[in-house]
Order: C-alpha cells, then sequence, then structure tokens
C-alpha cells in the first residue's frame, strides 16, 4: 500500500533543540506548524486505512521559492534565467526536512519512523511551495 499527499507551505527543518529557563523548544520557530501541517495532511490520506508496518520506503519533494537572482530584468521581469538552478543547494539540510516530516508521520502513517528502510529526497524550486510526500510498504 503506497499513502501520498501533498503539504502547501514552506518546508522546515527540524534541527536543534535550544534549552530555556522553561525547557527544551526547537531553535527554528518554523519546525512546529510545519510539522502540524504535515501530521494533518497524512491524518486525511490515512482515513479508513490501518497503520503500515514492516520496513517502508519514504519518498519526498520539497519545493522552495527561487531567489530574485534566478529571473530576468527589464522585460524578462519575471522570466526565469535559462542558468538558474534547478535543485536547491543551499540551507536547510535534506537529511533535517526529512527528519521532520517523519517524525510528523509517526503514530498516524506507521507506528515509528525506524521503520523507514529507504528513502529518497529532493529539494527544488518551484511554486506552489511545500512538499509531496509518499510512503509506501517495501515488499519481504
Amino acid at each position: 500500500m503506497t499513502v501520498s499527499f501533498v503539504v502547501f507551505g514552506t518546508p522546515a527543518p527540524q534541527g536543534s533543540k535550544t534549552l530555556t529557563r522553561y525547557g527544551m523548544r526547537e531553535a527554528n520557530k518554523g519546525t512546529r506548524p510545519w510539522r502540524e501541517a504535515v501530521a494533518w495532511h497524512a491524518a486525511e490520506a490515512m482515513v479508513g486505512r490501518e497503520l503500515l508496518t514492516g520496513p517502508l520506503a519514504l519518498e519526498a519533494t520539497f519545493w522552495f521559492p527561487r531567489p530574485k537572482s534566478h529571473y530576468g530584468t527589464g522585460r524578462n521581469l519575471g522570466v526565469v534565467k535559462a542558468t538558474a538552478q534547478l535543485y536547491v543547494a543551499t540551507t536547510p539540510d535534506l537529511d533535517k526536512l526529512l527528519r521532520a516530516i517523519s517524525d510528523a508521520m509517526s503514530g498516524i502513517v506507521y507506528r515509528d519512523d525506524a521503520q523507514i528502510a529507504r528513502s529518497l529526497a529532493r529539494k527544488r524550486y518551484g511554486k506552489p511551495l511545500g512538499a509531496h510526500i509518499w510512503v509506501s510498504e517495501i515488499a519481504p
């Protein structure tokens, strides 16, 4: 079985935690709302289904906004330059983006993110901003 869904918004990484006098909190303020959005869309995709069991494959494409330098000027304003990169080679780290979505889906799509045995992920420029996520059981 495969579960697939799209989450709109700017993808946020799950990285370091910061110690405050009230306890630990995410260093990135965008992580919590992003994980909540992923969890909500995952739950919608799982309506009427049981948790996935066994080894899983996770695939994700994260979409980010293009920098202004990727666009032309003058009459080419708004036109993407032919030399513009397709893939994002800057922060956030891909492994931290995967950590945020895999933790958000634990207990909703699968029991534990330790079930993920294979992953494929990419960071691309484009619209709409967000992530397309696929989770599938790997045949024994």
